[in-house]
């Protein structure tokens, strides 16, 4: 069963490539740096096209490095956020139930008192439901087929 899911969570060998690559470019660009710096002393034309030169290469190299390991190691960082997630949510699940039992707790007067008018204003005097006309909002005759208001018929 172990080995089943190492062999699921395997990443595609273009990732080992990429990361070897992107180390091999690395390490090539510290020493094209090393070299523009060592080797070229003298302050002649020739000697710093090839020293701006190196600089450059050594430059660029590590500059592709850092893209090429990136993009080998993107896997591993959206695992490590997956888990880091995880994590957190684990840990704060306790406080996050709190919040909204606290939450429920707060809101249930102000609800139950909403409610409550609401129901005030949908009844008349009598207990009966009261009707509204759809189109202008005006309270109207329960039984009524046009509003008195607005003149619209009721559905």
């Amino acid at each position: 069963m172990q080995k089943e899911r190492n062999e699921n969570n395997k990443l595609p060998k273009i990732y080992m490539v990429l990361k070897i690559i992107g180390f091999s470019l690395l390490i090539l660009g510290i020493i094209l740096l090393i070299l523009s710096f060592v080797l070229f002393k003298e302050r002649t034309f020739d000697n710093n096209v090839s020293k701006m030169g190196l600089r450059f290469g050594g430059a660029c190299s590590i500059i592709f490095s850092f893209v090429f390991n990136f993009i080998g190691f993107s896997p591993n960082i959206a695992k490590l956020q997956v888990k880091t997630k995880k994590y957190l949510i684990n840990e704060n699940k306790e406080d996050l139930t709190d919040i909204s039992s606290v939450s429920g707790d707060i809101a249930e007067p102000h609800v139950k008192k909403i409610t409550k008018a609401v129901k005030e204003q949908l009844t008349d005097e009598s207990g009966e439901n009261k009707k509204y006309c759809k189109y202008c909002g005006k309270p109207i005759d329960s039984d009524a087929i046009f509003c008195d208001k607005c003149g619209k018929k009721q559905d």
